[in-house]
């Protein structure tokens, strides 16, 4: 069955996608081919590939990571996960998956209207995104997960944030297993990628980078936004700081590549107070002061941003094309083309290959 993952899409929906249905997998990995965005869970990490689904792995010991399962969806963007309890898109679906081991169990299935965007598949390389400080998460989201910077979901306490196309959604999951709409908020233009703060989401589009404020979690507010500049990359978020790639090149309308701080200490008139160029960005991470930045065929790049308006290069890696990451304590998971490598950056300067996934 799983040789047909690409290819008969109406049958994989109507066996595997029938709520209640148990599937018991074959531990054999499919391979990634076009992985988009990570999730990480505890010691599971859940890549979204674009062409063949969703592919888990322990990475309890990350030198030795284990494939556990391959969950086929289509048009996949993104996941988070609440308790054992996976939410992911099935093109115009949203799914709620119960993973138990080797095995996963659909629980809901709520027909949507609109396609489900972002991601940073291959082909569509634009918009900006939203990605936290790693450390930050830990504080969020105790019993859920982390999302790297080209995310499309986010769980906070019993609620759910997602993205479909020019909105996002609110869903209470106080029971995981049977999410509930709460609210729908447009935007006006197509998102892309969503990340969390303490206090407020944000939200990257084609247009620029949105600010919404949940003080009332269940019905986020608009409050500032910038879009001074059309760009493809992701915002990373630290207390009153944002740092933003924007690259040329590409459908965009931008023309140049290059790293932007902004100052979000007013969230309702986010400010830019540098910008330093850098070599075709994608992806980024932050523990701060210091920054990762992907560069796509060129490798990554790691910075100080103690002094936000004048970031320092400190050293860059050349050898693996890299699109993203999510920064985990000392390990670093970095999302290339068709593989994850996973890295000790126990000394940020000088990361340490573990083991690699493709």
């Amino acid at each position: 069955m799983k040789r047909f993952k690409a290819y008969l899409v109406s049958a994989l929906v109507l066996v595997v996608f029938s709520v209640g249905w148990r599937v018991p997998w074959t531990i054999t990995s499919p391979g990634l081919t076009k992985p988009i965005n990570m999730t990480l869970q505890d010691t599971l990490l859940f890549v979204s590939d674009h062409s063949s689904g969703i592919h888990v792995y322990n990475i309890k010991n990350p030198a030795a990571p284990e494939f556990t399962l391959h969950i086929p969806l289509s048009g996949n963007r993104g996941t988070a996960v609440r308790g054992d309890i996976l939410y992911a898109n099935d093109w115009e679906s949203l799914l709620a998956i119960r993973v138990e081991g080797d095995s996963y169990e659909v629980v809901k299935v709520i027909q949507r209207g609109g396609p489900f965007c972002g991601g940073m598949p291959e082909d569509h390389d634009r918009g900006w995104g939203c990605a936290c400080d790693r450390s930050l998460h830990a504080i969020l989201s105790p019993n859920g997960s982390v999302g790297s910077s080209y995310a499309t979901f986010a769980v906070i306490d019993s609620f759910l944030y997602y993205l479909e196309y020019s909105s996002i959604v609110t869903m209470d999951i106080s029971k995981p297993d049977d999410p509930i709409d709460l609210s729908r908020r447009g935007i006006g233009w197509e998102v892309e990628t969503l990340y969390p703060t303490e206090d407020y989401l944000f939200v990257g589009g084609t247009r620029g980078m949105y600010i919404f404020d949940r003080s009332d979690p269940k019905v986020p507010v608009e409050i500032g936004r910038i879009e001074h500049f059309r760009g493809c990359d992701p915002v990373v978020v630290s207390d009153t700081l944002a740092f933003v790639t924007l690259r040329g090149g590409n459908t965009c309308g931008e023309s140049r590549d290059v790293l932007l701080s902004i100052s979000i200490r007013n969230p309702e008139d986010p400010i830019v107070i540098s910008e330093e160029p850098i070599n075709t960005p994608y992806g980024l991470t932050i523990n701060n002061p210091l920054l990762y930045v992907s560069k796509g065929q060129n490798g990554f790049e790691l910075f100080d941003v103690g002094e936000p308006d004048d970031p320092a290069s400190l050293k860059a890696w050349s050898e693996w094309p890299t699109k993203d990451f999510i920064w985990s304590e000392d390990i670093l998971f970095v999302m290339g083309f068709k593989d994850i490598g996973i890295y000790d950056v126990s000394a940020p300067e000088e990361p340490v290959l573990l083991s690699k996934i493709d």
